[in-house]
């Protein structure tokens, strides 16, 4: 692991603060929604590391999700909605690609189920902008431009991952900021 990625790691996991600092305020969250995130992101570390690829901040990014489920747990919240079953599905999905089409293949479908299960956060992220941790995505996406600085070559294994993700983060922080511009640009 070089530098970037190094620095890629302990970034994204100091940008999970926002969410410690929501829960131990009582803003409740849903734990099954941060369990189904550290399993995708925990089926995008293990096909980057089958394959020898840059799976530090995929690695980050589960034990960071799966930090928040632990923290979470004391509430005792657990809502299952559609959206927690279309996130079981997709997790069941990647790992029979896994199973069938190997590692790579998995790293693909991970990674699109990243961003598919994500399209949620950033619907509400634009209707409730305020609801958003701007801090933490803004921190998730400078882990992921490092993860990308640090990758070996452009590859699947290097970087789809942590491209992909800063690319997401990047969408969510301007929904959440999106009244911030308009008062900015505003006559």
């Amino acid at each position: 692991m070089n530098a970037y990625q190094k620095a890629s790691v302990l970034v994204g996991l100091v940008s999970f603060a926002p969410m410690y600092r929501s829960i131990l305020k009582g803003r409740s969250q849903n734990i099954a929604s941060w369990v189904l995130w550290s399993l995708i992101a925990g089926i995008t570390a293990s096909s980057l590391i089958a394959e020898h690829g840059n799976h530090a901040i995929a690695s980050a990014y589960t034990a960071g999700n799966l930090s928040v489920a632990i923290l979470i747990m004391r509430s005792k919240r657990v809502e299952w909605t559609w959206f927690e079953s279309a996130v079981t599905t997709l997790v069941v999905v990647c790992l029979i690609i896994w199973l069938i089409l190997g590692a790579r293949a998995a790293t693909v479908a991970s990674t699109t189920a990243h961003i598919t299960a994500g399209i949620a956060q950033l619907k509400d992220s634009y209707i409730r902008p305020r609801e958003t941790s701007v801090i933490a995505y803004s921190g998730w996406m400078t882990a992921d431009i490092l993860s990308v600085i640090g990758g070996k070559d452009w590859s699947i294994e290097e970087r789809l991952f942590p491209t992909a993700i800063a690319i997401y983060s990047l969408l969510v922080v301007l929904a959440a900021s999106r009244l911030s511009w308009q008062k900015l640009f505003r006559p």
